[in-house]
């Protein structure tokens, strides 16, 4: 059985910055992508949260070169 999700979202996170990539459903069967890049301040990771709530996102994966 293959499990597809419509809307979701990929963090590529850093010590200063995440960028997330969010696809959705887009026209004539296709995929709309954006990219956005937020601080990792308190109230822009906030920003972030509503922006993927906003999208539907129901899934994420989170990439990160270190620790966090």
């Amino acid at each position: 059985m293959q499990v597809l999700f419509e809307r979701v979202a990929g963090l590529d996170v850093g010590k200063d910055s995440v960028t997330v990539c969010v696809r959705t459903p887009g026209a004539r069967r296709g995929r709309h992508a954006e990219t956005r890049t937020f601080k990792t301040t308190t109230g822009s990771l906030r920003v972030m949260r509503d922006w993927l709530t906003e999208c539907g996102v129901t899934i994420a994966a989170m990439e990160s070169t270190s620790t966090y």
